[in-house]
């Protein structure tokens, strides 16, 4: 049982670098649509390809659940909670296995 509390500790920390992720695309994919970022400069063009490489392909399966509300797209919303809701389901297991 004590292993499973660095695993679950781990897999918080991996939680939160795709949280962060995905806050990045979703400010990136704003600035990009706002103007404020040239989307052909190549280091963007770089970043962004990271990143929808990472955040895309879990977006197209809730994409396919979710349905569009007109021009907005609440599937990266739902993805924050997904995550959200596996973090606190880590955070409960540390606390179970602990006590």
């Amino acid at each position: 049982m004590i292993i499973l509390a660095p695993i679950f500790k781990l897999l918080i920390t991996v939680a939160n670098i795709y949280t962060f992720f995905l806050t990045g695309w979703i400010i990136l994919k704003l600035l990009i649509h706002f103007g404020v970022v040239n989307a052909s400069h190549s280091f963007v063009r770089v970043v962004m390809n990271f990143l929808d490489h990472l955040i895309e392909p879990l977006l197209h399966k809730i994409r396919k659940v979710v349905p569009f509300f007109g021009s907005i797209d609440l599937s990266p919303l739902v993805l924050y909670l997904l995550v959200e809701f596996l973090k606190n389901m880590f955070i409960y297991g540390i606390i179970a296995v602990s006590s």
